[in-house]
């Protein structure tokens, strides 16, 4: 009776995405390019259960026909590098029983690609996981995108500029004169984490947090501290989607506290830029302006205090992983090969 079902259950999948494969090809095809076929998607959860149970030795045999060594992963091109594109070309397109993807490993049409907004729409179901503070620039489409982007984009001028270049020079000093005091270095990567969030909340907030008595200081260190908490949570690896719902997990709920805390915070200073308070450059202050526009009922030109939280975490969140991870590759690299020091000196000079 198990076999029945089992075989019946198999043989229904198998029918099942041969008819969805057969349909985005279909769509595909008009298209006139190399089209590469994949039986498994990344978002599919019965691929992700089966392959569990699969030993790594036979996922590759097992490529040979699902090419899953590639496409079950997020971030395969990575590794890939352009080794698909020089045997398919520089346009392709992946159909999946989920989708139809179009892989683009060309400039010209790249820029195309992103000047026309209308056509090609963001992932924006992708990018609502951001939503975790509040609606923000990355999630948002049309006329709500025009607003988010009317209250953060002016914050980015010269003076933010000279803000930023004045504050990474004083906290680039300051770690070089501590790992030339320590002897030898086993880690970059905390002193780069610590840096990059400072000069985040020099452009965001207009302020790096320090430790006194001051609302204002003690509410962007209360910020940091659930931002630092909030990501390292966020940078652990997913459990299984069959587990999660199965398990409370203690990091789940402190990395919830972390949102309330973090937003509890950015009020506290929201409301001091709103009333007239700080007036430094950043990103905050320039937002606080729409947030008075809330509060005055011109609700044609406001953002919301969660949409402000939202845009806030997006940018640091944003600036402070890629900014970090940028900066450790390079010491490495830089170390590693100490013949590119002077002459990246002389194109810094």
């Amino acid at each position: 009776m198990i076999i029945s079902i089992a075989l019946v259950f198999c043989s229904g999948w198998f029918l099942y995405t041969a008819c969805r494969i057969a349909r985005n090809c279909n769509i595909a095809r008009p298209l006139g390019l190399p089209i590469i076929i994949s039986a498994v998607s990344l978002n599919d959860p019965l691929w992700h259960f089966i392959s569990l149970f699969i030993p790594q030795k036979y996922q590759h045999t097992l490529s040979i026909f699902f090419r899953l060594n590639i496409y079950e992963k997020y971030s395969w091109n990575f590794a890939d590098k352009y080794t698909l594109h020089d045997k398919y070309g520089a346009i392709l397109v992946l159909v999946t029983p989920h989708h139809v993807e179009l892989i683009v490993a060309d400039w010209q049409a790249a820029t195309q690609i992103l000047a026309r907004s209308k056509d090609f729409g963001k992932p924006t179901q992708i990018l609502k996981k951001l939503d975790n503070f509040g609606q923000s620039l990355a999630s948002v489409e049309g006329a709500q995108w025009r607003r988010h982007r009317k209250f953060t984009a002016g914050s980015f001028d010269r003076a933010m500029d000279m803000d930023v270049w004045r504050e990474s020079f004083t906290q680039a000093g300051q770690v070089l004169s501590s790992w030339s005091r320590a002897g030898s270095i086993d880690t970059t990567h905390s002193n780069i984490v610590e840096i990059s969030l400072d000069i985040l909340f020099k452009s965001c907030i207009g302020i790096v947090p320090r430790h006194d008595d001051s609302n204002t200081n003690k509410a962007a260190q209360v910020c940091r501290d659930m931002l630092t908490a909030f990501l390292q949570r966020a940078s652990m690896p997913e459990k299984p989607w069959f587990l999660r719902y199965l398990t409370s997990s203690p990091d789940k709920e402190r990395a919830k506290l972390a949102v309330r805390i973090f937003g509890h915070a950015v009020g506290s200073l929201l409301e001091d830029h709103a009333g007239g308070g700080p007036t430094q450059n950043g990103l905050l202050s320039s937002m606080a302006r729409g947030f008075r526009n809330m509060q005055t009922q011109e609700t044609a030109l406001y953002l919301s205090k969660e949409e402000v939280q939202g845009n806030l975490f997006l940018f640091m969140f944003a600036g402070h992983e890629t900014t970090a991870n940028t900066l450790v590759y390079i010491i490495h690299l830089l170390a590693i090969f100490p013949e590119w020091q002077d002459w990246i000196g002389d194109e810094i000079d």
